[in-house]
């Protein structure tokens, strides 16, 4: 069933603990993907009972998929139907609460889980390496450091803004530093709680242009019997100063919405190439940028070009080139597109592809990241669906060992990553490797004329 998801500008992924009673329905939970256009008013997409009691769910667009993560589950999906299990390869038994893992990236493009944990009933927070090529975690339990002699917090959630590693955990606090495992250090003044409530807890950010959103869910006890029970709230923020923030209002839904993570969707992008709003970016506010987090240079990288989330691109050198070898990726690939499914046919295999790719001109911008990410996709379509007509056919790919499966063609990106030279040679190789697979394909069967 089709969602609709470009209907919305942001996505949330969390938890409705509707029907949460002392005993056996105190952690009750239904994993819910819910939108909106203005980040305080929502409403329920989808719900997922398929995934049991999903907790603290925390999702990311990354190479074509959606990746959820929670307290203690991953799955990736591409369509919100059908969701394929993988090991979140955190469970340790020397460990005790191992609760809410999220994803974030490292400057170098690098994927990370970070999640609260406690050892021999301390509590501390974690990182461990995830790579969605292989969907394998690795080096878990790298532990954070924070500059306090007495750190307290669960929840990590870690963005990279403006130079720096910003961690949120419980209690609305707001963490700094230069390098993702700390250390870090507490900074003020961070969004007001109030001091008649329990505790806040499930720090999240959303973040478009400038405008950021600050998200926490406040417990406050109101089902009797259910110490955890409570509401979202959210503060707004400007993404250049991360210590002035609104007084806290609730979010609106028709459920009551706990602990989830908060996007721009990756379909309303595709859809929306030419909006405007919130799009003045952190580039033209912060010129100073620096991508480096470990260096005190303040100056910017020239071998980079950097969206923050899906804003204005910062402009240098490299970045028009850049446009300019993606033209010509893009042009040989539907040119590659058209002589291969007319030549297929003279194995009596009917492919109608085409890959019309909207080419760059001018300084980069929005725009054209935007026309990026739509060709990305678009071309990305085109493979799945040769590779689909071929594996349909009597033409099935032969192994080493003589044994039929098959074709595989995609070239993904993440659309939401910083956009790094190298990143994209990553992008253009996968792109080479399945023209290459579709010339292979003709020279075996002899039809490359």
């Amino acid at each position: 069933m089709a969602l609709d998801l470009d209907r919305y500008r942001y996505l949330y992924f969390g938890f409705d603990p509707a029907g949460e009673t002392p005993g056996d329905n105190e952690w009750i939970a239904k994993a819910t993907l819910s939108g909106s256009n203005d980040a305080t008013t929502w409403k329920v997409i989808k719900q997922f009972p398929q995934l049991g009691q999903f907790r603290d769910g925390f999702m990311a667009y990354i190479n074509g998929w959606y990746y959820i993560v929670g307290t203690l589950a991953m799955y990736k999906t591409k369509d919100f139907d059908s969701f394929t299990k993988l090991d979140i390869g955190i469970n340790n038994s020397n460990y005790t609460e191992i609760y809410a893992p999220e994803l974030f990236q490292d400057t170098k493009n690098n994927w990370h889980l970070c999640y609260c944990a406690k050892l021999n009933g301390v509590n501390a927070m974690y990182v461990a390496d995830f790579d969605p090529q292989t969907d394998k975690v690795s080096n878990t339990y790298q532990k954070i450091t924070i500059n306090d002699s007495n750190p307290v917090g669960i929840d990590p959630s870690i963005h990279y803004i403006n130079g720096y590693y910003y961690m949120l955990t419980a209690g609305n606090n707001i963490l700094k530093g230069k390098n993702y495992l700390g250390p870090y250090d507490y900074i003020f003044p961070k969004p007001a709680i109030d001091p008649n409530n329990q505790w806040y807890e499930a720090p999240e950010l959303l973040i478009d242009g400038v405008n950021v959103w600050f998200y926490a869910d406040r417990i406050d006890g109101h089902v009797p019997g259910i110490r955890d029970s409570g509401y979202m709230v959210y503060y707004t923020g400007n993404i250049n100063n991360m210590t002035s923030w609104s007084m806290q209002s609730y979010v609106k839904s028709d459920i009551n919405m706990r602990h989830g993570s908060f996007m721009i969707s990756p379909e309303w992008l595709a859809e929306h190439p030419d909006d405007s709003h919130n799009n003045s970016g952190t580039d033209d506010d912060n010129p100073n940028h620096n991508d480096n987090p470990n260096s005190d240079n303040d100056s910017t990288k020239n071998d980079t070009f950097i969206p923050k989330p899906f804003t204005g691109l910062q402009r240098c050198s490299n970045a028009s080139t850049l446009l300019s070898v993606l033209n010509s990726v893009y042009q040989r690939a539907s040119s590659d597109i058209d002589n291969f499914c007319e030549k297929v046919e003279l194995l009596g295999i009917e492919i109608n592809e085409k890959f019309n790719p909207a080419v760059f001109k001018g300084s980069p911008d929005l725009v054209y990241y935007r026309n990026m990410i739509k060709n990305s996709l678009a071309l990305d379509k085109v493979f799945e669906n040769i590779a689909l007509e071929l594996n349909n056919s009597a033409f099935k790919k032969l192994d080493d060992n003589g044994e039929f499966g098959n074709y595989e063609f995609y070239c993904r990106w993440n659309a939401t990553t910083i956009l790094e030279l190298n990143k994209y040679n990553d992008f253009i190789k996968q792109v080479e490797d399945v023209l290459k697979q579709m010339n292979d394909f003709l020279n075996f069967y002899e039809i490359n004329l």
